[in-house]
């Protein structure tokens, strides 16, 4: 079962509902100041620590890549490499099990 959330709050809920075994995790979460993605990750780390969780940004910045990875991320993606096939592909590529609802374009 897949879900997506918009805020980070939203996304804490939906997390405890479906207990995913994997989380794409967007590091620019339109939230409210004191509820921020990092949060969110140490929550999901302390609430299910068998969830594995891909960090995704559009923040080239190092220190921020190097945080979540520490913290047991298993990926720090930048968006500007990045588009649906490509994050498709990565996951495939981490998860050869992962199937896919639609296979990626031919691009």
């Amino acid at each position: 079962m897949a879900g997506e959330a918009g805020t980070a709050k939203e996304a804490l809920q939906l997390f405890r509902d479906l207990q995913p075994d994997l989380v794409t995790l967007d590091v620019m979460m339109p939230d409210e100041p004191d509820f921020t993605a990092k949060e969110l990750f140490a929550t999901i780390r302390r609430e299910r620590v068998k969830t594995v969780i891909v960090v995704i940004s559009a923040s080239p910045r190092v220190p921020t890549a190097a945080q979540f990875l520490s913290q047991g991320a298993l990926v720090y993606m930048e968006k500007s490499f990045l588009n649906f096939d490509e994050l498709l592909r990565r996951l495939t590529f981490l998860f050869p099990d992962l199937k896919p609802r639609r296979a990626p374009s031919s691009s």
